[in-house]
């Protein structure tokens, strides 16, 4: 399983004290358990072989990032998931956040979102040999991912 965090990121690098790091490093009692932080703006899984995840989770990533960066993840997520393999991915959809609030005037950026939306995300996965289904009818695009 590989699992995207964003906040957890942050709160590592920037508010928790670096000796908190080797604690919590430390008290991770399953060793099946990896780390792996990425550069900033780099978009890559990083030390993840090709086909070997069988199934990649993430929640509150996406949205926070530009289209072109989501694409460039999506890229890597499929190079790494086995053939039917499949991802739950969370995408900010600023059409899904404005009926959410009833207010057709507020924007993702309001919220600390990247605009985007359930057609753009759709279109980037028709690049690649996936399918996707949307799972979850909210603000936000909840998407079941297979690779074929």
């Amino acid at each position: 399983v590989l699992d995207f965090v964003f906040v957890l990121a942050f709160l590592i690098n920037r508010i928790i004290p670096k000796y908190e790091i080797d604690l919590i490093q430390r008290l991770n009692i399953d060793q099946r358990v990896i780390y792996i932080e990425n550069d900033d703006l780099e978009y890559k899984c990083k030390y993840i072989d090709d086909e070997s995840i069988d199934f990649v989770f993430s929640f509150g990533v996406f949205c926070h990032l530009s289209l072109s960066a989501c694409d460039q993840y999506l890229a890597d997520i499929i190079r790494v998931l086995k053939p039917n393999g499949k991802a739950l991915l969370m995408y900010g959809d600023q059409n899904g956040l404005q009926k959410h609030f009833k207010d057709p005037n507020l924007t993702c950026e309001a919220v600390g979102w990247k605009y985007n939306t359930y057609d753009d995300t759709m279109q980037m996965m028709k690049k690649y040999p996936v399918t996707a289904t949307k799972v979850l009818e909210y603000r936000d695009t909840l998407l079941l991912v297979t690779k074929l």
